[in-house]
C-alpha cells in the first residue's frame, strides 16, 4: 500500500469509507464503515494479513475502530503526512 492509496481511501468523499480520522494523543486513529472493510483488506494485502490480522474494534455506533500508527510504518508512510497533527 503507499501514502497515496491509504489517503484516498481515507478521505474519498466518493466512497465514504471512514467518519473520521484524528490524533489521540500520539495515535492516528479512524473510524470505519463496515462496507469498505473488504477494500481495506485489499490494500493492505494477503502478505500483510498471513501473519496474523489487522486489528479494529467494533463501536457502539456500528463503525470499526482501528490506529493507523502500526500500519503506517509497516508501510513506511509518514502518519503526519496522513493528518498533520495540526488537523491541517
Amino acid at each position: 500500500m503507499t501514502e497515496l492509496k491509504l489517503y484516498k481511501f481515507l478521505y474519498s468523499e466518493e466512497t465514504a469509507n471512514v467518519s473520521e480520522v484524528s490524533w489521540h494523543g500520539d495515535v492516528l486513529r479512524t473510524f470505519m464503515y463496515p462496507h469498505a472493510v473488504a477494500e481495506f483488506a485489499d490494500l493492505l494485502g494477503d502478505w500483510y494479513l498471513a501473519d496474523g490480522s489487522c486489528e479494529m474494534v467494533l463501536t457502539s455506533g456500528g463503525e470499526l475502530y482501528l490506529e493507523l500508527n502500526a500500519i503506517c510504518r509497516d508501510f513506511d508512510i509518514e502518519v503526519e503526512n496522513i493528518l498533520a497533527r495540526d488537523g491541517k
